[in-house]
């Protein structure tokens, strides 16, 4: 009975171990298969970075506007945006290195990436070479973290990065001229005619700006004009009105440069930027007898006397303000002249003030701009109402400039009207309030007499 139950128990643990001893074939034979299944199917390629031999040469020190930046240090180094940065960046190799270039770029904002590169350059062991490179930052460069990336790499081999924390900040003062344009010609102008340039100006400073004083000028042709912005908040962008920047009838044809000057801080900071416009048409040098009497331009000639005027044709709103016609007058002649201004064709829907006087008097060669102001009566018609500007000399009539204002309806007037609708709500209400008062005086003093009346009607005597 013992040898069977013996035999039983030896033939159990041969089959456990039977077992077991499949199970770790099957395992061996699963693992060799699929490392050979990955060896013959991957299509990895081997690792390309940094192949080649390590670059004996390491950058020692790093310049970023003749202040030293560390890496690892904790310190961030503050830049202003907009300015120019200056980096100069120390290699020195421990063996001889043929083909170094070293990069900095700055990257991180969205629209622009901010770089430089020195060129290839060799060093021999143990030599050392200070190289310098630019990186101009954007004025609208976002404020940020960043880092100054500066590599050294070499033709063949590894390349080394080193890191730099910045941090680009604002100025405490800085405005930008963002755009200039014009309301009409694009910057084309016949001689004798008007620009009008518009400046628009980005606040990109921390602190806002009051009393911003904004100028165009032609330097070659002598004229300017100036405009204010009363106050210019930190991140904003504000547009000066049109300037009336008036080109000398004697002005040549060609390209000049109109330069645009923004002051501001006081007057105490200054930026500028420099548009070019173009004067179009011959040349002024016109004779006694050679006159031009096109009534579709602007510009008008009578004998040597030059008139032109700025746009023939506004808006005015009925009953309120008004709109301003520039009339320029150039005295082209060898003699002193004496000039009146007259306007016919407006009683009927305006009134007219020129000034700074109707009466212009200019020496030879002299130019003098008088603004016609019109504003529309209360009972004007709403339409276009032509009229002329008169310019005469003496008893004769030099010229007559036609021009046109467009009386349009207020946009308040809905408001005014229902205004007035409330006021005489208010007047009734106060009327029936006195009248109920009266009514209610009146019937309280006829109780009174009733009563009085019945007390002696009622007396005994004696």
């Amino acid at each position: 009975m013992f040898k069977r139950q013996m035999k039983a128990i030896c033939a159990v643990l041969l089959l456990i171990v039977a077992i077991l001893a499949a199970g770790v074939a099957n395992a061996q034979v699963e693992f060799e298969d699929r490392s050979t299944t990955e060896s013959t199917e991957s299509s990895d390629q081997p690792d390309l970075l940094n192949v080649g031999s390590e670059l004996p040469a390491e950058v020692v020190r790093v310049e970023v506007n003749g202040d030293e930046v560390e890496t690892g240090t904790g310190i961030t180094e503050r830049l202003d945006r907009g300015q120019e940065l200056e980096v100069k960046v120390r290699v020195e190799a421990e063996d001889d290195v043929d083909d170094v270039q070293v990069l900095a770029i700055l990257f991180g904002d969205e629209r622009f990436l901010v770089s430089d590169s020195s060129g290839n350059f060799n060093l021999d062991a143990n030599e050392r070479t200070t190289v310098t490179l630019r990186l101009q930052v954007p004025e609208v460069f976002e404020s940020d973290n960043y880092f100054l990336r500066v590599i050294l790499a070499s033709r063949t081999g590894y390349t080394k990065s080193y890191n730099y924390p910045v941090h680009m900040d604002s100025q405490r003062h800085q405005l930008v001229i963002e755009d200039v344009f014009f309301s009409s010609n694009g910057g084309k102008v016949r001689a004798g005619r008007s620009l009008l340039p518009i400046v628009r100006v980005n606040n990109l400073g921390e602190m806002d700006e009051e009393d911003v004083r904004v100028e165009v000028s032609i330097p070659e042709l002598g004229v300017s004009a100036v405009d204010f912005i009363d106050e210019l908040e930190a991140d904003e962008e504000e547009s000066s009105e049109e300037l009336f920047l008036t080109v000398p009838s004697s002005a040549r044809a060609g390209t000049y440069n109109m330069v645009v000057t923004v002051k501001y801080d006081e007057s105490t900071r200054t930026v500028t930027k420099t548009v070019p416009v173009e004067v179009v048409g011959e040349p002024s040098a016109a004779s006694e007898d050679d006159e031009s009497s096109d009534s579709t331009s602007s510009k008008k000639k009578s004998g040597k006397t030059l008139v032109s005027v700025g746009p023939q044709s506004q808006d005015v709103l009925r009953g309120e303000g008004g709109v301003i016609y520039p009339l320029t007058l150039t005295n082209d002649g060898s003699t002193s002249k004496s000039y009146t201004i007259g306007v016919s064709g407006v009683d009927t829907f305006a009134t007219v003030e020129i000034s700074p006087s109707n009466v212009v008097l200019l020496s030879p060669g002299e130019t003098e701009t008088a603004y016609v102001y019109v504003s529309a009566k209360e009972d004007a018609t709403t339409g276009s109402h032509p009229f002329t500007l008169d310019i005469k000399s003496g008893d004769e009539v030099l010229q007559q400039v036609p021009v046109t204002a467009n009386v349009v309806e207020p946009a308040n007037e809905g408001v005014g009207l229902t205004r007035g609708l409330e006021i005489a709500v208010i007047v009734i209400v106060i009327i029936l309030v006195i009248v109920g008062l009266i009514v209610a005086f009146t019937r309280a003093k006829k109780g009174e007499d009733e009563e009085e009346e019945a007390v002696q009607g009622g007396q005994t005597y004696y």
